[in-house]
């Protein structure tokens, strides 16, 4: 949900690969929702972003990527402990 509105408040726009190499939103538009900035966070106490940050995504690519570690961290866990301790 997170990345389909980060796309959408992007004007559904793909930043291009130099700009953005994860396929995804302009770094303007994550910082508008809530990206890590330690600037803003330090000198205008927008603490908040320490929790935002980390729901986003910086583009398909590392959505994909995470999707992908989960799979195999969580089915390692399930392997090991069994489906319940795995939920």
């Amino acid at each position: 949900v997170i990345l389909v509105a980060s796309f959408a408040l992007n004007g559904w726009r793909v930043e291009p690969l130099d700009v953005n190499p994860m396929i995804g939103p302009s770094a303007q538009t994550l910082i508008l929702m809530g990206a890590k900035e330690s600037d803003l966070i330090v000198n205008y106490n927008e603490a908040w972003r320490l929790v935002t940050s980390t729901v986003l995504h910086a583009g398909l690519v590392h959505y994909f990527i995470n999707l992908l570690a989960l799979w195999f961290v969580g089915t390692a866990i399930e392997r090991t402990h069994g489906f319940f301790a795995a939920m």
